[in-house]
């Protein structure tokens, strides 16, 4: 379709990719003859090609949600011991719009409401900006839900710790700027003073040594085998 689109034929993508008009044809309908050939098809479209690797069981599933339930778990108790009202797992369904919020959270004294969305990697940056807009604005309806009646509302991004995601916000300062930075301390959550807050979450406030999201690499300590045998 995309291909269509651009008016080209299937000789037009043949001759940026190298590969022969039956072979540009054949990825087209589903048959890949190699995964290099669906590389350089994909990519003679602006594409990229993606696998994904499903489990037999829920064990792949359970370690991707590992960390970022973690996280969760370690905001939801923080939020609730400086006095916020917490709600996990908050869904919606309103004005066509259809989602969850992770965290849904209410400060009575100052009636303010957070919406916190936690990522253990920033990945899709424009569907995220984009879904966390979209929260806050329906964030005082679903909060009216609960007896809750903000006076303010604050989106809290909060982010695993790693030098991934340090380096992807440093790459778009424009994108972030909007976003003031803390970090969240052993001592307790810092101000929520702005209306949007990215907040860091090291791996230590949830107990761990490392975040794994992200890693692309193990390092061998000292003494341990670098192969296995």
């Amino acid at each position: 379709m995309l291909r269509i689109r651009r008016g080209w034929r299937l000789r037009d993508v043949a001759e940026r990719c190298g590969l022969s008009p039956a072979t540009i044809g054949r990825t087209g309908l589903g048959t890949i003859a190699s995964v290099r050939a669906l590389r350089t098809h994909t990519a003679a479209l602006d594409l990229r090609a993606e696998w994904r690797i499903v489990g037999r069981s829920a064990d792949v599933a359970r370690l991707l949600d590992d960390e970022h339930a973690a996280i969760v778990e370690t905001l939801a108790a923080a939020f609730g011991r400086d006095g916020w009202r917490v709600e996990a797992e908050s869904s919606y369904s309103e004005y066509g719009e259809r989602g969850r919020i992770d965290l849904l959270t209410f400060h009575p004294t100052g009636s303010v409401l957070a919406v916190v969305e936690v990522k253990t990697e920033l990945a899709d940056l424009q569907d995220l900006f984009g879904s966390l807009n979209v929260k806050a604005r329906l964030a005082p309806g679903l909060g009216r839900r609960l007896n809750w009646r903000a006076a303010r509302v604050v989106s809290v991004l909060a982010v695993a710790a790693t030098a991934a995601n340090r380096s992807v916000v440093g790459a778009h300062p424009a994108l972030f700027s909007p976003f003031e930075r803390r970090w969240l301390r052993p001592r307790g959550l810092p101000a929520l003073d702005r209306d949007r807050v990215l907040l860091w979450i090291p791996a230590s406030a949830a107990g761990r040594r490392r975040w794994l999201a992200g890693r692309r690499r193990v390092r061998t300590g000292i003494g341990q085998p670098s192969q296995l045998r």
